[in-house]
């Protein structure tokens, strides 16, 4: 793996981001790499001829990454003392919390007021699944700024490696000021 990274680092190719999956099957490898950036299908092509030359008898493919799967990894490794998705169920939240509504079908951040794991109001929470195959919650931000300024820095990362909009609103229900 160590090869096919500084390969990848010589195009110009590394990020943070990266993800290499491989397997085998029926003694044949095959190696797919997810890649954020965006390439033309000629470079794509050249990086993996480059590639499967090194790497004698393995066929390579680069795609692209999916913008959930990036979303995702972002959040793996930025969240700290909070919860995203499917987690959320295994997880105790006490008291007030900020939490985001990340929609990738409809390029919003959503910012909500929950108590624990409910909505302050029935409004924002609309599914009974905390992950689907559209959107995701992310719960536990102490504060309305907190949660906004991660989510205007997810949106900045968004924009940076796929260059879509994601517009970071305040669900106006739920944060009415008393």
């Amino acid at each position: 793996m160590d090869d096919i990274i500084k390969i990848l680092k010589n195009f110009g190719i590394f990020s943070e981001y990266l993800k290499i999956l491989d397997i085998e099957v029926e003694g044949d490898k095959y190696i797919t790499i997810l890649i954020p950036d965006a390439l033309d299908w000629i470079e794509l092509e050249e990086i993996e001829e480059i590639l499967e030359k090194k790497m004698d008898n393995v066929r390579i493919k680069i795609s692209k990454l999916p913008l959930s799967r990036f979303i995702k990894i972002y959040l793996e490794r930025n969240l700290k003392n909070k919860t995203y998705g499917n987690f959320i169920e295994n997880i105790e939240i006490d008291g007030i919390n900020y939490a985001l509504y990340i929609d990738w079908k409809n390029k919003k951040i959503i910012i909500h007021k929950f108590n624990g794991k409910n909505p302050i109001t029935e409004s924002c929470k609309l599914s009974s699944s905390w992950e689907t195959p559209w959107n995701l919650w992310v719960l536990g931000f102490k504060s309305r700024e907190e949660a906004k300024k991660f989510a205007e820095n997810l949106a900045s990362e968004i924009y940076k490696y796929y260059k879509i909009k994601f517009e970071s609103v305040e669900h106006k229900r739920c944060l009415i000021e008393n």
